[in-house]
């Protein structure tokens, strides 16, 4: 099957030269891509001062079906040089957002010494498109979930941990889950008020900021 497709790409790029088959695709939606994940920044929104996350409308051959806690890698372009990080999903496999499109998120925390975080939490507008790479970590929620769990995080390490509650309460399956966070202040905690409406409809998840 990978021979047949290499000999069709060759054949379309000869057809196309001097321009290649991604230079038409682009034309006709900026996601399509033969040679590399694409995805469209569709809303940026604020967690906390320094934080924010990042809903993904991904191109051509993203897996949706990753794991529950799994990161990506991100590339934009700053001053004309492609910058590139990884960041965990904090969505659920196969979400879906207005309409029935199928969305990924991330959450950032801007670093003081960090170019692309501060860009991406102060500074890239809804619209931008963005490189990814495929999902991968072994940090992953165990299917089907433990009868007990336990989560320790802090700071922006809640990232992957919401993925997995956030799976686990799409599912109806919130088992005996006990999560403590910690943050410098009340402010600084990401995701607070959805982690208190957690707390409040789910008696069998306790959480301790």
């Amino acid at each position: 099957r990978g021979g047949k497709l290499n000999v069709l790409r060759g054949a379309v790029a000869r057809v196309t030269t001097p321009l290649l088959p991604d230079d038409y695709l682009h034309l006709a939606n900026p996601l399509w891509s033969a040679r590399e994940l694409r995805g469209r920044i569709v809303e940026v929104q604020k967690e906390t001062a320094d934080s924010a996350t990042l809903v993904i409308k991904p191109g051509w051959g993203f897996d949706f079906k990753y794991r529950p806690g799994q990161y990506i890698g991100i590339g934009i372009l700053i001053d004309g040089r492609w910058n590139w990080r990884s960041y965990s999903l904090t969505c659920p496999p196969d979400w879906t957002g207005e309409g029935g499109k199928r969305l990924i998120s991330i959450a950032v925390k801007a670093m003081p010494e960090g170019k692309l975080s501060s860009h991406l939490v102060n500074g890239v507008a809804a619209g931008t498109i963005v490189r990814l790479a495929a999902p991968q970590g072994g940090f992953v929620l165990p299917e089907p979930p433990p009868a007990k769990v336990l989560f320790l995080t802090a700071g922006s390490g809640i990232t992957p941990v919401m993925s997995m509650l956030r799976t686990m309460d799409r599912r109806d399956g919130v088992t005996d889950v006990v999560h403590v966070h910690s943050a410098p202040t009340d402010a600084d905690v990401m995701f607070g008020a959805e982690l208190r409406e957690l707390h409040t409809r789910h008696p069998s998840f306790v959480s301790h900021l």
